[in-house]
């Protein structure tokens, strides 16, 4: 493998069959999630004495914040919903392969209207996307409606969000009506 980092050579004036432990401090920082080892040497005038690999990992920063919102609070009747999901990944040090967004609208007595399954791949630390869905309100009934993402990482649900929006009792007629004589 490739060297991420050296730590303090040290030296030690050790008496016969002495014992000192030694503690050095790495700061993972940004350093990717992963397996890796501390590779030690012990040595003196002569070379090298003893040599030692310790595997250790750094475990994934995983954070996803994900938002949902409606373009809109108040649809009519026969009206299309474009509703916005975004998700980014607020960890410091592992990309995300895939992530499985679940993008629901249910209605006012809880019946789902709409579900749908979106998939975001590669997402980098700090990097956000955006998806999106559309239902049509055609003939619903008025009243609050609920869209709602649940953002799942190897089948274990990350982050869920709601927003919701309403359908208008009423629809606008707009027009006019001419009456021409006969």
């Amino acid at each position: 493998g490739h060297i991420v980092s050296s730590l303090d050579s040290k030296g030690v004036d050790l008496k016969y069959a002495a014992e000192q432990d030694v503690d050095l401090a790495w700061n993972t920082g940004y350093t990717l999630a992963g397996s890796y080892r501390v590779h030690t040497i012990l040595q003196d005038a002569a070379g090298i004495v003893a040599e030692n690999f310790v595997p250790f990992a750094v475990s994934p920063d995983i954070k996803i914040n994900a938002i949902i919102v409606s373009d809109k609070l108040l649809y009519q009747p026969r009206e299309n919903a474009l509703i916005g999901v975004t998700i980014r990944d607020d960890g410091t040090n592992s990309i995300i392969p895939e992530l499985k967004a679940a993008i629901t609208i249910s209605g006012p007595e809880n019946t789902v209207l709409l579900a749908e399954e979106k998939i975001f791949t590669n997402l980098f630390p700090g990097m956000s996307n955006t998806v999106n869905s559309t239902w049509n309100t055609e003939l619903a009934a008025p009243g609050q409606y609920t869209a709602s993402v649940e953002i799942s990482l190897n089948g274990s649900v990350v982050s869920t969000k709601s927003a919701v929006f309403s359908i208008d009792r009423v629809a606008t007629i707009t027009g006019s009506v001419v009456a021409a004589p006969s």
